[in-house]
């Protein structure tokens, strides 16, 4: 991966739960996968994603162009089921700032491609 993005689990998550916490985490696995829009957008520098994951599975997050070149992809990895935000930090494969324009984010899973459109400024 050599443009900037970082992929981080959202705050309600944590590792030691109590049986309450467990059953409200439980009941706040999304339901389906899921890419919602980016925020800011339109953007100047960065701008973060929340991707919606109902099982733990393989995925990979990818930008493209307007003329549909991939300018950078995560590896791909594996996540457990529930909420991450990705941060995009407006930077290609080269760790060069891209130009303004209209970008394409995809997520990707063995079974299901969402994508939403990104406008930076």
């Amino acid at each position: 991966m050599g443009g900037g993005v970082n992929i981080f689990a959202c705050p309600n998550r944590r590792d030691t739960e109590s049986k309450e916490q467990s059953k409200l985490f439980q009941s706040s696995i999304p339901k389906q996968f899921n890419l919602l829009p980016g925020y800011p957008n339109p953007f100047s520098n960065s701008t973060t994603l929340t991707v919606e994951l109902p099982k733990a599975e393989l995925v990979t997050f990818s930008i493209y162009n307007v003329h549909g070149q991939k300018i950078l992809q995560t590896n791909q990895h594996f996540e457990s089921a529930g909420r991450y935000e990705i941060n995009w930090d407006g930077k290609d494969f080269n760790r060069q700032w891209v130009s303004s324009g209209i970008y394409i984010a995809v997520m990707r899973s063995a079974n299901e491609i969402k994508s939403i459109k990104l406008i930076k400024l």
